[in-house]
């Protein structure tokens, strides 16, 4: 029987089945394969976009930079994100609890990525029920690092994963716990737990309580929607769901947990706000500081979490805010009464009220009809009326007869301002700096932005440039009205005193400065010439343009009440001129000390100058403009000062000086056509002088050391100079160099060796260049904002006739 090459025929469907098995088995196998294969190649190429071991070490975050006083008190955050960065210990530990229950339960037994957890979140949106499935960890890694993306696709989810995993290797469950919590947004621009707590609860992370940790925990999942003050009844019913899982997973008793729910929310909510700053100007004028000193080192103010420290003093902002405040209300009161702002002070221009138009308002009306014409056409409801169709005239006189508008411009032109600020000489630390009455109506700056004459508080710079000349306090003048020649002869000039005219009796240059008088300055700079004055100014730290003209004596150049303060501090320190100082000094978020700043110094005056100058001014404090100092408000002590007073009381000077403090302050009104009606209001020393004089009477009282003990010590070798009968200036005969005074200004700064010397020196009047005014570098460069650059001067103008107020 032969044998059949093929098998039978039942045996071929077993083989044909064993194939297919076998291409079932190897497509089951392969395809996993290729498809991790696939994966891994598609993982290798997101890797690249994820951030390297670097960044997760090091994330960029926002943070608020903090301003801080000497004493350690906050004034300001400077951010773009409300964030201040808290460390784990200083969370409360609600806060993670309800964070642990409401987001990840198993936070603390998974390495970044929960699968359980991921798979029943897939499943259940396959299903159509929207799930999440990110831990704390992949939701950290979205909230640090833009590249994971936060769109809805497989592709973020697995940079979500991958990039989780890489942060639980890098930080520990504590270390991720803190960085999730100091990065989520929680509305409002605040960003972390710390801004949470203060923007909802005004309270800081650490005081959280369980309902309050159950609230902010629970608007995670919708930041608008769950936000307890757009939605404050879902935002209930949220922290409720919070409550109940904390208590379903022993984070919270279930008893306390149902008590909580029946709760109120008990917000306290505030936004972060500038005018809520203990100085609001000056933290302005500091953020300005440190954003010029960021650009130079390469940092930012609004997102490296820099801390602070300035030179303020929080009691003594405190008693300067307290003082003007309560002064300049007294002032404004005077002013609304001055210019009619009383219910009997109605229209314009209405003829009926023509009768009842007594008040100072309707006598300015009546002579000045023009200002008031310009403060209606300035007005938005004047340009309203134009652009309707309503001819000017018309509008024009509509809006003089509107009794109503006719108030609220009133009150609006006619509202005061003022400015204090106080600096220690020594050191050139501003210690307390009030920029106005109101930071929310009004930030311009009073203190370092608003440049106004100063009058007569320029006095002591005309004076110290003549001691350093060889004039002496007691030398006899004559109090006259002079003309000077101006132009070469085809202009005059004829300065008065306050209220016109002169007495025509000889006086000392003591008595003339303690008075105030106009004629006497005026002969003074004529002597030694306005370019030597302003010579003198710019080394004591008068860094604003002055204009070189004779009417320089009287104050009609601008200054800041900044740099007029802290060159009145020259005086004090017997010439040596520091620069003002607002920081002290700058760290990292870290703590890390960047840079410390100490003030300039340099010679301004010789010792002796500047003493007996300063001995001078205790005059204008003891029997002058400023003795209401002592009457008044009773201040104790060695002190020395100066009013002023600009035409027709446009602005109120007073600075003080005291061995330990000068404090100087302003009052005007930002339209300078206003001014106080009657000329003793208008005065320095009857406005300016009582902010300084109830500041220094409180602060004297407190633990500043601005006792009476405290002396003005005088240089080394200091002898008083005697009177004399001639004064050298006053004989061709005498030389400069037979004057035995000169023979004790060992170190003056400059001295002409004969009169025709003297005579030549003043002809030229060349100006001295400003000198360096930034802060000693010891860390880092710094910026020399306190310098700000000067705008164009104007031409130089003919002087007024009459000058200053000279108060």
């Amino acid at each position: 029987m032969s044998s059949s090459p093929h098998p039978p025929s039942a045996a071929r469907p077993r083989r044909r089945w064993l194939r297919r098995l076998g291409w079932a088995l190897g497509v089951v196998v392969t395809l996993p394969l290729v498809a991790a294969a696939g994966l891994g190649l598609y993982a290798l190429t997101l890797k690249a976009d994820l951030p390297d071991l670097y960044e997760l070490r090091h994330p960029d975050l926002a943070l608020s930079s903090v301003a801080y006083t000497a004493d350690g008190v906050e004034i300001a955050r400077y951010h773009r994100q409300h964030r201040m960065w808290v460390p784990f210990e200083d969370i409360s530990p609600h806060v993670v609890r309800a964070l642990i229950a409401t987001e990840d339960v198993r936070f603390y037994r998974h390495r970044g990525v929960d699968y359980r957890r991921l798979l029943s979140s897939a499943y259940l949106t396959a299903r159509g029920r929207q799930q999440g499935g990110s831990t704390v960890t992949m939701q950290l890694a979205r909230n640090l690092f833009p590249a994971v993306g936060r769109e809805a696709t497989p592709t973020r989810k697995l940079r979500e994963i991958m990039t989780a995993r890489r942060l639980e290797k890098a930080y520990g469950k504590t270390e991720i716990v803190e960085m999730y919590l100091n990065t989520v947004p929680f509305g409002f621009n605040a960003y972390g737990i710390e801004a949470a707590a203060q923007v909802y609860f005004g309270k800081a992370a650490k005081g959280l309580q369980p309902a309050e940790a159950a609230l902010l925990v629970g608007m995670l999942r919708a930041t608008t929607g769950y936000n307890p003050v757009l939605n404050p009844e879902d935002a209930r019913k949220r922290r409720n769901v919070v409550l109940a899982l904390m208590a379903t997973h022993g984070a919270l008793p279930a008893a306390e947990a149902a008590h909580l729910q029946r709760q109120p929310l008990g917000l306290e909510f505030s936004t972060p706000d500038p005018t809520d700053s203990a100085a609001p100007h000056f933290a302005a004028f500091v953020r300005t500081w440190v954003e010029g000193w960021c650009q130079k080192n390469g940092c930012d103010v609004e997102r490296d979490g820099l801390r602070i420290h300035t030179t303020l003093d929080s009691e003594l902002q405190a008693l300067a805010e307290d003082a003007l405040a309560r002064k300049a209300a007294a002032l404004q009161a005077i002013a609304d009464d001055e210019w009619s702002l009383s219910p009997r002070g109605v229209g314009l221009n209405t003829p009926a009220d023509a009768a009842r138009r007594s008040g100072a308002f309707g006598r300015f009306w009546r002579a000045r009809r023009s200002t008031v014409t310009a403060w209606i056409k300035g007005t938005p409801r004047y340009r309203s009326l134009v652009a309707t169709g309503v001819s000017p005239a018309d509008a024009l006189a509509r809006l003089e007869t509107d009794a109503a508008f006719a108030d609220s411009l009133r009150l609006a032109r006619t509202r005061l301002d003022a400015g204090l600020v106080a600096i220690e000489p020594q050191t050139g630390h501003v210690k307390a700096w009030v920029g106005g009455r109101d930071f929310g109506a009004d930030a311009f700056d009073k203190v370092a932005q608003a440049r106004r004459q100063p009058g007569s508080t320029f006095k002591p710079f005309v004076y110290a440039a003549a001691v350093d000349w060889g004039f002496r306090p007691d030398d006899p003048v004559e109090d006259r009205v002079q003309s000077y020649s101006l132009d070469e002869g085809r202009q005059q000039w004829t300065p008065t005193n306050a209220g016109g005219g002169a007495s025509g009796a000889t006086i000392t240059l003591r008595d003339a400065l303690v008075y105030s008088k106009n004629t006497v300055s005026a002969h003074l700079i004529h002597e030694v010439g306005p370019g030597y004055v302003a010579r003198i100014a710019r080394r004591m730290g008068i860094v604003s343009p002055m204009r070189e003209v004779p009417s320089l004596a009287l104050g009609t150049s601008e200054v800041t009440l900044l740099e007029l303060a802290a060159a009145y501090g020259t005086f004090a320190q017997n010439g040596t001129r520091r620069l003002p100082v607002v920081v002290t000094r700058i760290e990292s978020r870290d703590g890390t000390v960047l840079a410390t700043f100490e003030p300039g110094a340099e010679r301004a005056l010789s010792g002796s100058t500047a003493y007996t100058v300063l001995d001078m001014m205790r005059g204008v404090v003891e029997r002058g403009t400023g003795a209401a100092i002592r009457t008044t408000y009773g201040i104790a002590g060695d002190l020395a000062g100066k009013t002023g007073t600009t035409q027709e009381g446009a602005d109120g000077w007073f600075v003080l000086v005291h061995p330990h403090l000068v404090t100087g302050a302003w009052v005007g009104f930002p339209d300078r056509s206003v001014t106080f009606r009657s000329s003793y209001w208008g005065q320095g020393g009857h406005n300016a002088l009582h902010i300084v004089g109830d500041f220094f009477r409180q602060a004297q009282q407190g633990r500043f050391g601005l006792d009476a003990d405290a002396a003005f010590e005088p240089p080394p070798g200091f002898l008083p100079p005697s009177p004399r009968e001639s004064p050298w200036w006053m004989d061709d005969s005498l030389d400069v160099e037979s004057n035995a005074y000169d023979a004790l200004r060992t170190d003056t700064l400059y001295r002409p060796p004969s009169r025709e010397a003297y005579r030549e020196e003043r002809g030229r009047a060349e100006p001295a260049p400003v000198l360096d005014a930034e802060p000693v570098r010891t860390k880092a460069p710094t910026p020399a904002p306190l310098q700000p650059a000067a705008p164009t001067a104007p031409p130089p103008k003919l002087p007024p006739a009459r000058g200053g107020n000279g108060m």
